[in-house]
């Protein structure tokens, strides 16, 4: 809806507003750990963050959109959800819909899978979470280290991961085991030969 959702190192998330001008609304988190990766979902007019706490929260970003309403409509000052009235200058604030907990090392990436999500870790977990009860339906050890990318697509059911030890894997939630379909040598540097 033209609103723009933007994070940072420094654990803010701000959501700017198509309505009012150079007007942040802050989406109040209770970690100040760094966020890693931010995604949007239009079906529902939600948001997700992962964080570096391990954590992953979810955001209403139709609340949102009711006090940016609120805000535009008020002659000097704005009502935050949850909290006292603020100057309009001031950054409203909102809390989490639902925090999901589960990873024991930072978040570094997300996406959509169908009505799940898939989130892999800085210790190579990949975890597949049900958004619509917040729990976690399987965790496992996909990559000895980092895991740097997740992608999802939909259409063949398959989840791909890249990591750090240089492996990008396919993965099937639906198989037996722990769903490992193919893993492609891809980015692994050889060792030379020595004399």
């Amino acid at each position: 809806d033209g609103q723009v959702l933007s994070a940072a190192m420094d654990g803010k998330l701000c959501l700017w507003s198509n309505q009012v001008r150079n007007h942040c609304i802050d989406l109040s988190r209770e970690s100040i750990h760094p966020i890693s990766k931010v995604l949007s979902d239009v079906r529902y007019n939600t948001a997700l963050s992962c964080g570096y706490d391990g954590n992953i929260e979810l955001w209403n970003l139709s609340d949102a959109s009711v006090s940016t309403a609120v805000s535009s409509s008020s002659s000097n000052r704005v009502i935050a959800r949850g909290g006292p009235a603020a100057n309009r200058n001031t950054s409203m604030r909102l809390s989490p819909s639902a925090v999901m907990t589960g990873h024991t090392e930072p978040v570094l990436e997300a996406s959509y899978y169908r009505d799940s999500l898939a989130t892999g870790d800085k210790g190579g977990a990949l975890m597949i979470w049900d958004l619509n009860r917040g729990q976690a339906l399987t965790r496992f050890r996909a990559h000895p280290g980092p895991i740097t990318a997740v992608e999802c697509n939909n259409s063949s059911n398959v989840i791909v991961t890249g990591g750090t030890d240089g492996y990008v894997k396919v993965w099937d939630p639906r198989a037996s085991g722990s769903g490992l379909v193919q893993k492609v040598h891809v980015h692994v540097r050889e060792e030379s030969p020595r004399p």
